[in-house]
């Protein structure tokens, strides 16, 4: 006679439960195209003008003055800041003397933009570049002195 002995064998399997979760964020870029500015043609220069003994103002059309090129990312808006400025008189007799120099800007397509002291913004359009022409004013005492007059014009673009 046989005997049949059966061995059984328990296992314990012993697992660990862990506890995850996941959380996902964007991560994104924008890069984009610097902006500048540059000097084209064109000037503002006044020219010589003769004294009167009265008051009166000369002007520059902005399309016959400076012309800027604005370049950058396209379909961006432009902050454009411009300020009068002070035409100093160069003569050692009248170092004093000054004439207020009030811009006036058009962008592409003529349109007057802004003039006086201003800070404006505006689209540089699908193509990423904007003229800007730029002309004024100047008012001349019925006293003004003699000389020739100089300042610097600056014009500030950023996005």
């Amino acid at each position: 006679m046989k005997i049949l002995t059966t061995v059984f064998y328990v296992v314990f399997i012993s697992t660990s439960i862990k506890a995850q979760a996941t959380q996902s964020a964007a991560a994104t870029a924008n890069l984009i195209i610097p902006i500048s500015i540059t000097s084209m043609e064109g000037d503002l220069d006044f020219g010589e003008i003769i004294l009167t003994g009265s008051t009166f103002t000369e002007s520059i059309d902005p399309l016959n003055g400076k012309r800027f090129v604005i370049t950058g990312h396209p379909d961006r808006n432009i902050s454009i800041v411009f300020n009068p400025i002070a035409l100093v008189n160069n003569s050692p007799y009248y170092p004093d003397e000054t004439l207020l120099f009030s811009p006036e800007v058009k962008q592409s397509g003529g349109g007057i933009i802004a003039s006086g002291d201003t800070k404006i913004l505006i689209s540089n359009g699908s193509t990423g570049e904007l003229e800007l022409w730029v002309g004024g004013s100047i008012s001349i005492a019925s006293d003004q002195a003699q000389g020739d007059y100089v300042g610097t014009f600056t014009i500030t673009v950023s996005y």
